[in-house]
C-alpha cells in the first residue's frame, strides 16, 4: 500500500501540469506535506468577479507587519469544504482593495488538512509589500457552496523576508482568525476602471445604531456605471448600491433592517466607503466637504458624534 505522503505527491505532480509551477517542503511542518504555490499570473484577479459566496473566512495578522520587508508568506492548512463547492482566496490591502486572488483552489485536489505556504513578492505574485509595512494583513477565504470549516488545532502564520525568500526571515506573526460568516460576493458583477475610498478621519464612536455619509457624486463618463460597498474593518463587505441614476448631494443612510448589517462592526474603527465607476475616470470636487454623522436611537435619534472624511485612496 502506498505511503499517504507519496499519494499526495502524485496528485502535486498531476497539479502541477495542470496549474503552474509547485514545490514542495517536507521538513516546514511534521507529519503533514507542505505546497509552495507558484502560480501563473493569468489565474489571478479572478477569483470573485460574477460568482456568489456562501462562506467567508478571514485570516488576520495578531499584530501588524514589520516595515522593510519585500517577500512574505502565509502557512495555512487546506480546510474541509462541499465536495461542489469552489474555494477561492484573496489578499485585502489595508484600505480594502485587492492586493491578490486567487481562483479555485479546489481544482488542484489537494486533501483538506495538508499544510501550505503561500508566497508574496513583487514580480511573483502581489504588488508592491510596503502597503502592508506596520499594517495589518488580511487573508479572505470563501467558498461557493456550503460551509467551510479550517483546523483549530493548526497554527496559522505569517513570515517575512528582506532579501527575498532565500534572504533574511524579518518575523513571524501568528494569524487568528477575524471573522467567520456568510454572505454573497464580495464583489459587484462589474468589472471597474477606477475606485476612490474615502475613510473616516478617526475610528468611529461606539454605542450608535445608525449612520449617515454625506457626499458629493463625482463627475463620470455618461456611458458608465458607478455604485459605493461599504467595508467592515475585517474587509468583508457591508453594503453595496448601484448609483448610476443619482448626481448631486448624496447622503447614505445606514441602520440595520434598512441598510448594512449590526453598526457595532465599526464601534472604535475606521469606516471605508468605496465609491467605483465602470467606465473611464472619476472626479470628485476638492472643494466639497464629506462627513459622517453616527446617531444612538435612529435617524431621528441623538447624534453622537460627526467625523469628517478623508479620501484615502484613488
Amino acid at each position: 500500500m502506498l505511503d499517504e505522503n507519496v499519494i499526495k505527491q502524485e496528485k502535486l505532480v498531476l497539479s502541477e501540469k495542470m496549474y503552474g509551477k509547485e514545490t514542495t517542503m517536507k521538513n516546514l511542518m511534521r507529519k503533514s506535506l507542505v505546497t509552495v504555490f507558484v502560480v501563473g499570473t493569468a489565474l489571478a484577479s479572478v477569483a470573485s468577479a460574477g460568482t456568489e459566496f456562501s462562506k467567508t473566512v478571514t485570516f488576520k495578522t495578531t499584530k501588524p507587519a514589520p516595515d522593510g520587508f519585500d517577500a512574505w508568506t502565509f502557512f495555512w492548512k487546506v480546510p474541509t469544504i462541499d465536495a461542489e463547492s469552489r474555494l477561492d482566496y484573496t489578499v485585502l490591502r489595508p484600505d480594502g482593495n485587492e492586493y491578490y486572488s486567487r481562483a479555485d483552489i479546489a481544482k488542484l485536489k489537494i486533501p483538506p488538512g495538508t499544510q501550505n505556504e503561500s508566497g508574496f513578492q513583487p514580480g511573483l505574485f502581489g504588488g508592491d509589500p510596503a502597503v502592508f509595512y506596520n499594517k495589518d494583513i488580511r487573508f479572505v477565504f470563501r467558498v461557493t457552496k456550503g460551509n467551510i470549516v479550517f483546523d483549530p488545532n493548526t497554527k496559522y502564520f505569517f513570515t517575512f523576508y528582506k532579501g527575498g525568500f532565500k534572504g533574511t526571515l524579518i518575523k513571524t506573526i501568528k494569524a487568528d482568525i477575524e471573522s467567520s460568516v456568510g454572505h454573497k460576493s464580495l464583489d459587484a458583477n462589474s468589472i471597474f476602471s477606477k475606485t476612490v475610498t474615502f475613510k473616516t478621519a478617526e475610528p468611529a464612536p461606539d454605542g450608535f445604531d445608525a449612520w449617515e455619509f454625506f457626499w458629493t457624486a463625482p463627475t463620470i463618463n455618461p456611458a458608465a456605471q458607478f455604485d459605493y460597498v461599504v467595508l467592515q474593518p475585517d474587509g468583508n463587505e457591508h453594503c453595496r448600491y448601484d448609483l448610476s441614476k443619482y448626481k448631486g448631494k448624496m447622503r447614505s443612510d445606514f441602520k440595520q433592517g434598512f441598510a448594512g448589517g449590526n453598526p457595532a462592526v465599526f464601534y472604535n474603527k475606521d469606516i471605508r466607503f468605496s465609491v467605483r465607476v465602470t467606465k473611464g475616470d472619476m472626479l470628485f470636487d476638492a472643494n466639497d466637504k464629506s462627513s459622517f454623522t453616527f446617531y444612538k436611537g435612529g435617524f431621528k435619534g441623538t447624534v453622537i458624534e460627526s467625523i469628517d472624511a478623508v479620501m484615502e485612496s484613488q
